[in-house]
């Protein structure tokens, strides 16, 4: 490093070596395979064995080649609802011979692996990781970073884990506002978090990464591209952020006399980031208006290029960037959370010192309680906690009239020139002109809705604009080049000092405080920002599961509405539903709990019941007389009560379900116990539908879901009592208000109980059992077990890797890919093709004994007794058709045909490539290898064959019998 540098040089360690490897591989092998057993989680906080562990995952492939790598890494998927959420693109650099304007740039989108150009040009990646997903719980991404740059195959003659991958350019990992997380909560601050505390200004900007690629070149980026090409001017490049950007840095480094070769000989010594803040109002303006000092580069971070953010502290950022030529970012630190608490408030009251302008924020940097007390953290890079805390004023206001001048300028232009006539059409001739109900139908046209927006000074703002649209429009000229907004602001702010202003402003407020009597037309907002008028409790399960049971328990405790599905008649139940819940809701006299009792399984029944709680939260009329009517607008809290469906073997989904349907017999409304006369239950056909169709609940990944306020997870196998007591637990944390004056005691909740499970239905509905179905003919025979197929088998290729075997995985990749398990799985045990062809009676004997076996089990439910134990293993075969499995039935009490079973080579196949391979394929493949197996044929070349196949540890389980259509 040279003299005069405040960096460190950067000698990485072998840990750090492997990770940054391991992070960049998984990154590649995660947009296409959703997450995947070979997904380790955040790689930075791996230690050097479960680094190495990871790396032998993905290092499985038969044909494993240094050079295409990229290609070839197998993934064992377990979840394709994460695919996609990680997106990359590829930026083909030109070295520039340390000519400033040179670089000639272009992209390539998803390749998956890119050879470096023999003419001096460099590949960087760089990747986008989806938004809303950073807040789950347990987030899927390898990295927190926002804003990362990569260059894989950076030394191809490497192996992974030696240096083969680096990271070019990382950004900060995502960090929140307070209160918005439950991690940024001050008591949660004040319990994961050291001195020392930096507040730093927030910059109103857009972020600007600087690097190195070479120990002469820099790279300027924004977050996530160096460049782009305008389309419209014929692929010529435009001025965008990071061009700008680069512009701003060449100007900063001439002030002060520095090279770009000497920047880029520091940053590539010391393995680091420069992240600055590009302010410029000329350019592009944000919310607040730029101070002169502060228009350009303001650098607020210098990151060092790691998978876990390590970065240095203010202190040293603000002499590099004196160095530089920057401008340094402002910061102040401190050695308690209560005193950042105050200085935050005294900011957000009085601005920063000795500086003009608004603030649009502060950055607060943490030390993480665990940081080893041997790091200086006032002059060496160290993990950090960040959090923002964002000033209501002005900021927040000034970003919220922005957005509304953009939604109601996108109108303009998707209407077209005759924007104008179209909106006078739409207007309301009868209403008061400045009116409140005149501003709702006039910004109804350009698609505002004012129900989200009561503050007064939004809707005078909301008055002028429209104004300024009409008589004006040359005030939004620039708009679209991001210019003119401050502009457009301050017109409005001295409009709003004067006479006219004032009386439009009066005459909302006349509006606003009178309420609305039984038949006005017009409703005042009733909504309090964090209160709800309403609370409804959504189910999200399978028949059988006791939803209604549990449903019927909590209402004899509580005073709450319950509405089934299953009761409605009409031949749509969806739109009947959704009319009874809404009904329910506008209530106002009703109870403020309500449950909509229904399996809600799939993702469109959710989206109709957040559809229902937005347009009731926007205002809904309301009334039978078109006369006398009235709009009424509820706050709905939507509580989804989630039995975990997804942790259980479907076959043990289906038993259990099975045996309650036939334990509860006739009482239900339309799903009853349906068996024939050979014992097979019908209604089994119903619930595997529903296995099928499931859609799982999930907040943070389903579009559908994000409209729901809370979750409480209910367990599937547990009883009534024990999921009304977690039920309990968390309604009294979430609506604490409808528990007064409620007893809560043991003795009132088993009362409860017992009433549910004593509950009669009253409507019967007709169930048409097919006279086809009274006999049904099996095909065959075979024993169900209780396994989650797929993620065992995911399980077992895993751990067999973890010892370095080669294994062929295209079979396996692709039933992960296509969702080509079998759905469900089964040990067959007799064909009635076999009968039919056989010449003896023993089969048609034993065909008479499971005919027998299944008609009694199918008239009784709960008998555990009667399940028959298995053995898998030891060999798991395979070609480009088919996966199988060896199995035996090891144990049962099911009388002598089953005791002829034991120890005879049956087979469970696992999977196959399409719907056109008959499961048949699987038994043949698996007797054909344990045929060449057992004469000891040494000529028998699998792979010649293109057979595949793995000596597994034997694994056991329980099934039970069932006869198959």
């Amino acid at each position: 490093m040279e003299s005069g540098s405040d960096l460190k040089s950067y000698d990485p360690d072998e840990l750090m070596v492997k990770r940054t490897d391991l992070l960049v591989q998984v990154l590649l092998n995660f947009d296409d395979s959703a997450q995947s057993t070979s997904n380790p989680g955040r790689v930075g906080r791996l230690d050097i064995s479960q680094v190495e562990d990871s790396l032998r995952r993905l290092s499985l492939t038969h044909s494993y080649n240094h050079h295409d790598a990229d290609d070839q890494v197998e993934r064992f998927a377990i979840d394709q609802n994460l695919s996609k959420l990680i997106r990359s693109r590829i930026f083909r650099i030109k070295l520039s011979k340390h000519d400033d304007d040179t670089n000639d740039i272009s992209n390539d989108i998803n390749s998956k692996n890119i050879p470096e150009d023999p003419n001096g040009s460099v590949s960087i990646r760089s990747w986008t990781m989806t938004e809303h997903v950073y807040r789950k719980d347990h987030c899927p991404f390898p990295t927190m970073a926002r804003g990362l740059f990569t260059h894989q195959n950076f030394r191809p003659d490497l192996g992974l884990g030696r240096g083969r991958h680096r990271i070019v350019a990382r950004g900060y990992d995502k960090f929140f506002n307070i209160d918005e997380v439950p991690s940024t909560k001050w008591d949660t601050l004040e319990k994961t978090t050291k001195a020392p505390y930096h507040l730093t200004l927030k910059a109103n900007g857009c972020i600007i990464f600087i690097a190195a690629i070479s120990p002469t070149e820099l790279i300027v980026t924004s977050k996530n591209a160096v460049i782009e090409s305008d389309q419209n001017t014929g692929g010529k490049t435009t001025a965008l952020h990071s061009q700008m950007g680069e512009r701003w840095l060449n100007r900063h480094l001439s002030s002060v006399g520095l090279k770009r070769t000497e920047l880029a000989k520091e940053l590539w010594e010391a393995n680091v980031t420069a992240v600055a803040e590009l302010t410029d109002d000329d350019f592009e303006e944000h919310v607040v208006r730029t101070p002169t000092s502060e228009v350009g580069l303001n650098l607020h971070g210098i990151n060092l290029n790691t998978p876990e953010l390590l970065t240095y502290p203010p202190q040293v950022v603000a002499k590099c960037a004196e160095r530089w030529g920057l401008h340094p970012i402002r910061f102040k630190s401190f050695d308690t959370i209560e005193e950042v608490r105050q200085q935050c408030s005294l900011i957000e009251k009085n601005g920063w010192d000795d500086r003009e302008g608004s603030v649009e924020g502060i950055v607060v940097r943490g030390t993480p309680i665990d940081v080893e007390p041997s790091i200086n953290i006032f002059k060496d890079p160290s993990a950090s906690i960040f959090w923002k805390v964002k000033f209501e004023e002005p900021y927040l206001l000034y970003r919220e009239w922005r957005e509304l001048t953009k939604t109601a300028l996108n109108v303009v232009d998707t209407v077209g020139p005759d924007w104008r006539s179209k909106f006078e059409s739409t207007l309301n001739t009868s209403k008061r002109v400045g009116s409140s109900a005149d501003l709702l139908s006039r910004a109804k046209f350009f698609k505002i809705n004012l129900q989200k927006h009561q503050s007064s000074e939004t809707r005078l703002y909301v008055h002028w604009l429209i104004q300024e649209i009409l008589e004006r429009p040359q005030t939004f000229e620039q708009w679209k080049d991001n210019r003119g907004i401050i502009r457009a602001r301050e017109s409005f702010l001295d409009w709003r000092s004067s006479v006219a202003a004032d009386e439009i402003l009066n005459k909302q407020a006349n509006v606003m405080t009178h309420p609305n009597h039984l038949g006005s037309k017009e409703a005042a907002p009733q909504i309090a920002s964090q209160s709800f008028d309403k609370t409804v409790l959504v189910p999200i399960g399978i028949p059988g599961c006791g939803k209604t049971t549990l449903a019927v328990a909590l209402s004899k405790l509580l005073r709450c509405d319950h509405t089934q599905s299953d009761n409605i008649t009409t031949r749509k139940t969806g739109p009947a539903f959704i009319e009874n819940v809404k009904s329910l809701i506008l209530n106002r006299v009703g109870p403020k709990l309500i449950i909509a009792d229904k399996n809600n399984h799939l993702k469109t029944h959710r989206e109709a019941l957040t559809n229902l709680s937005r347009e009731i939260r926007n205002g809904i009329q309301f009334g039978k007389s078109r006369d006398c009517r009235e709009i009424r607008r509820l706050n709905v809290r939507l509580v989804a009560l989630v039995w975990d469906i997804k942790s259980f073997p479907k076959a043990q989904l289906l038993q259990v379900s099975s045996d309650r349907i036939m334990k509860r017999g006739n009482n239900h409304q339309s799903l009853r116990p349906e068996i024939t006369e050979n014992g097979f239950r019908t209604h089994e056909s119903i619930l595997m539908k529903f296995l099928r169709d499931f859609q799982g609940f999930d907040k943070a990944l389903n579009r559908e879901d994000m409209g729901f306020n809370e979750v409480i997870k209910l367990n599937f196998l547990g009883t009534v009592e024990t999921n009304l007591k977690i039920m309990i637990d968390r309604l009294l944390k979430i609506c604490p208000e409808e528990f007064n004056d409620i007893k809560l005691d043991e003795k009132s909740i088993k009362n409860c109980v017992v009433e549910a499970l004593n509950y009669k239905v009253e409507l019967k509905k007709e169930m048409k059992v097919d006279n086809k179905k009274k006999m049904v003919r099996f095909r065959y025979f075979a024993v169900q077990p209780e396994l989650d197929l797929r993620s065992k088998i995911n399980q077992i290729f895993s751990s067999i890797a973890k010892d370095g075997t080669v294994m062929n995985l295209d079979l396996l990749n692709q039933l992960n890919s296509l969702n080509r398990f079998t759905f469900v799985p089964h040990i067959t045990l007799l064909h009635t093709n076999q009968v039919e062809e056989s010449s003896g009676d023993e089969l048609k004997k034993s065909w008479q004994f499971y005919e027998q076996v299944v008609s009694n089990s199918g008239k009784s439910y709960g008998d555990r007794e009667s399940l028959i134990r298995l053995e898998f293993g030891p060999n798991l075969v395979w070609n480009q058709r088919v996966m199988v499995v060896e199995a035996r039935v090891v144990d049962g009490t099911e009388g002598e045909q089953i005791r002829r079973a034991l120890g005879k080579p049956l087979h469970m196949t696992i999977g196959t490539i399409d719907e056109s391979i008959r499961p048949i394929e699987g038994k043949l493949l698996l007797e054909n290898f344990l045929c060449k197996k057992k004469e000891g044929n040494e000529k028998f070349d699998l792979k010649e064959n293109d057979i595949h196949q793995i000596c597994i540890e034997k694994f056991y389980c329980f099934g039970s019998i069932k006869g198959f259509e």
